[in-house]
Protein backbone atom coordinates (compact mmCIF):
# COMPACT_ATOMS: atom_id res chain seq x y z
CA UNK A 1 0.00 0.00 0.00
CA UNK A 2 1.22 3.62 -0.44
CA UNK A 3 1.89 5.86 -3.52
CA UNK A 4 5.00 4.60 -5.06
CA UNK A 5 5.76 3.27 -8.83
CA UNK A 6 4.42 -0.29 -8.03
CA UNK A 7 2.30 0.64 -4.86
CA UNK A 8 -1.65 1.33 -5.08
CA UNK A 9 -4.04 2.81 -2.39
CA UNK A 10 -7.47 0.29 -3.21
CA UNK A 11 -7.79 -2.62 -5.36
CA UNK A 12 -11.11 -2.18 -7.19
CA UNK A 13 -10.72 -5.06 -9.08
CA UNK A 14 -8.06 -7.80 -10.46
CA UNK A 15 -7.86 -9.96 -12.89
CA UNK A 16 -5.50 -12.63 -13.95
CA UNK A 17 -4.22 -13.90 -17.54
CA UNK A 18 -1.70 -16.02 -18.58
CA UNK A 19 0.05 -15.84 -15.06
CA UNK A 20 -0.11 -12.95 -15.25
CA UNK A 21 -2.14 -10.28 -12.06
CA UNK A 22 -3.84 -7.18 -13.04
CA UNK A 23 -4.89 -5.12 -10.24
CA UNK A 24 -7.31 -1.75 -10.82
CA UNK A 25 -6.48 1.16 -8.59
CA UNK A 26 -10.17 3.18 -9.52
CA UNK A 27 -8.38 5.97 -7.42
CA UNK A 28 -5.94 6.38 -8.92
CA UNK A 29 -6.91 5.69 -12.87
CA UNK A 30 -4.25 2.61 -13.07
CA UNK A 31 -3.61 -0.96 -13.44
CA UNK A 32 -0.66 -2.37 -11.88
CA UNK A 33 0.89 -5.30 -12.86
CA UNK A 34 2.44 -8.26 -11.75
CA UNK A 35 4.07 -11.37 -12.40
CA UNK A 36 2.60 -14.77 -10.91
CA UNK A 37 5.37 -14.72 -9.01
CA UNK A 38 4.29 -11.30 -7.40
CA UNK A 39 6.78 -8.89 -9.12
CA UNK A 40 5.81 -5.64 -10.09
CA UNK A 41 5.78 -5.19 -13.55
CA UNK A 42 4.21 -1.94 -14.83
CA UNK A 43 1.18 0.30 -15.01
CA UNK A 44 -1.17 1.24 -17.64
CA UNK A 45 -3.73 4.67 -17.48
CA UNK A 46 -7.08 3.67 -17.07
CA UNK A 47 -10.12 5.18 -19.40
CA UNK A 48 -11.77 7.68 -16.96
CA UNK A 49 -13.81 6.42 -13.96
CA UNK A 50 -12.67 2.72 -14.43
CA UNK A 51 -14.14 0.18 -11.76
CA UNK A 52 -14.23 -3.11 -13.43
CA UNK A 53 -11.03 -4.80 -15.33
CA UNK A 54 -11.72 -8.68 -17.26
CA UNK A 55 -9.02 -9.74 -19.34
CA UNK A 56 -9.70 -11.55 -22.53
CA UNK A 57 -7.10 -12.92 -25.65
CA UNK A 58 -7.17 -8.75 -27.00
CA UNK A 59 -6.39 -6.68 -23.80
CA UNK A 60 -8.34 -5.72 -21.02
CA UNK A 61 -12.27 -5.13 -21.33
CA UNK A 62 -12.74 -1.81 -19.05
CA UNK A 63 -16.21 -0.94 -17.26
CA UNK A 64 -17.06 2.37 -15.73
CA UNK A 65 -19.16 2.66 -13.26
CA UNK A 66 -22.29 5.32 -14.24
CA UNK A 67 -23.58 6.68 -10.63
CA UNK A 68 -23.84 10.55 -12.17
CA UNK A 69 -25.85 8.80 -15.25
CA UNK A 70 -23.70 10.98 -17.34
CA UNK A 71 -20.28 9.38 -18.61
CA UNK A 72 -19.82 8.86 -22.41
CA UNK A 73 -18.81 5.33 -22.42
CA UNK A 74 -19.62 2.24 -20.53
CA UNK A 75 -16.99 -0.06 -21.53
CA UNK A 76 -13.78 0.32 -22.95
CA UNK A 77 -11.03 -2.13 -24.28
CA UNK A 78 -7.45 -1.24 -24.12
CA UNK A 79 -4.62 -4.05 -25.29
CA UNK A 80 -1.92 -5.03 -22.75
CA UNK A 81 0.55 -2.34 -23.70
CA UNK A 82 -2.29 -0.07 -22.47
CA UNK A 83 -3.45 1.36 -26.04
CA UNK A 84 -7.39 2.72 -26.23
CA UNK A 85 -8.58 0.55 -28.46
CA UNK A 86 -12.10 0.58 -28.69
CA UNK A 87 -15.24 2.71 -26.82
CA UNK A 88 -18.71 1.19 -26.21
CA UNK A 89 -21.13 4.43 -25.56
CA UNK A 90 -23.18 4.32 -22.62
CA UNK A 91 -26.93 3.26 -23.29
CA UNK A 92 -28.08 4.11 -20.11
CA UNK A 93 -27.87 7.77 -19.33
CA UNK A 94 -30.22 9.36 -16.69
CA UNK A 95 -30.60 12.70 -15.14
CA UNK A 96 -28.18 13.27 -11.84
CA UNK A 97 -30.35 13.33 -8.54
CA UNK A 98 -28.45 14.32 -6.11
CA UNK A 99 -30.46 12.34 -2.98
CA UNK A 100 -27.41 10.30 -1.75
CA UNK A 101 -28.18 6.49 -2.86
CA UNK A 102 -25.66 4.58 -4.91
CA UNK A 103 -26.41 1.38 -6.90
CA UNK A 104 -24.26 -1.58 -6.48
CA UNK A 105 -23.78 -4.48 -9.03
CA UNK A 106 -24.43 -2.23 -11.96
CA UNK A 107 -22.22 -4.36 -14.47
CA UNK A 108 -21.96 -8.16 -13.49
CA UNK A 109 -20.30 -11.04 -15.00
CA UNK A 110 -19.09 -14.00 -15.38
CA UNK A 111 -17.08 -16.51 -17.66
CA UNK A 112 -18.26 -19.99 -18.93
CA UNK A 113 -15.66 -22.05 -21.21
CA UNK A 114 -13.46 -19.01 -21.66
CA UNK A 115 -16.73 -17.09 -22.54
CA UNK A 116 -17.11 -14.43 -20.85
CA UNK A 117 -21.05 -12.99 -20.38
CA UNK A 118 -21.92 -9.78 -18.92
CA UNK A 119 -25.58 -7.78 -17.71
CA UNK A 120 -25.66 -4.43 -16.79
CA UNK A 121 -28.37 -3.06 -14.28
CA UNK A 122 -30.63 -1.45 -16.72
CA UNK A 123 -30.88 -3.92 -19.09
CA UNK A 124 -32.89 -7.21 -19.65
CA UNK A 125 -30.02 -8.82 -21.75
CA UNK A 126 -26.77 -10.93 -20.94
CA UNK A 127 -24.41 -10.45 -23.64
CA UNK A 128 -21.20 -12.41 -24.80
CA UNK A 129 -18.33 -10.78 -25.43
CA UNK A 130 -16.36 -11.77 -27.93
CA UNK A 131 -14.26 -10.72 -30.96
CA UNK A 132 -14.33 -7.18 -29.12
CA UNK A 133 -18.58 -7.39 -29.72
CA UNK A 134 -21.38 -7.85 -27.37
CA UNK A 135 -23.67 -10.60 -28.57
CA UNK A 136 -27.15 -10.61 -26.75
CA UNK A 137 -27.77 -14.35 -25.86
CA UNK A 138 -30.62 -14.21 -23.45
CA UNK A 139 -33.30 -12.26 -22.86
CA UNK A 140 -35.03 -11.87 -19.57
CA UNK A 141 -38.35 -11.33 -19.07
CA UNK A 142 -38.72 -9.39 -15.98
CA UNK A 143 -42.60 -8.87 -16.23
CA UNK A 144 -42.27 -5.26 -16.52
CA UNK A 145 -39.69 -5.21 -13.20
CA UNK A 146 -36.37 -4.51 -15.31
CA UNK A 147 -34.62 -1.21 -14.06
CA UNK A 148 -34.32 1.53 -16.22
CA UNK A 149 -32.05 4.10 -16.16
CA UNK A 150 -35.07 6.75 -15.76
CA UNK A 151 -35.97 4.85 -12.67
CA UNK A 152 -33.24 5.64 -10.97
CA UNK A 153 -34.66 9.42 -11.04
CA UNK A 154 -37.45 8.53 -8.88
CA UNK A 155 -35.55 7.86 -6.30
CA UNK A 156 -35.89 11.48 -4.37
CA UNK A 157 -35.40 9.83 -0.78
CA UNK A 158 -34.31 7.40 1.65
CA UNK A 159 -37.92 6.03 1.75
CA UNK A 160 -37.92 5.72 -2.19
CA UNK A 161 -34.63 4.44 -2.01
CA UNK A 162 -36.39 1.43 0.26
CA UNK A 163 -39.10 1.47 -2.19
CA UNK A 164 -37.21 0.74 -5.41
CA UNK A 165 -36.55 -3.06 -4.26
CA UNK A 166 -40.02 -3.79 -4.28
CA UNK A 167 -40.73 -2.10 -7.80
CA UNK A 168 -37.65 -3.94 -9.61
CA UNK A 169 -35.74 -6.89 -9.84
CA UNK A 170 -31.84 -6.71 -8.73
CA UNK A 171 -29.21 -8.90 -9.99
CA UNK A 172 -26.77 -9.53 -7.26
CA UNK A 173 -24.71 -12.04 -8.97
CA UNK A 174 -25.15 -13.68 -12.88
CA UNK A 175 -23.95 -17.37 -12.59
CA UNK A 176 -23.72 -19.88 -15.53
CA UNK A 177 -24.23 -23.63 -16.55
Amino acid sequence: EGKGSHEYLDCSDFSINNKVIYILSAMMDKIFIYDNQGNFLKTLKTPRETTNITCFDSGLLCYSYNPNGNLENSFDIIDYAGKHIKAFPNKYKFKYMPNGVLFLNEYLRYHLNNNLFIKEMCSDTIFSFTNMRFTPIIILDRGGKTIRASSKEEIKSLADAFNFKSKYIIDYELLGF
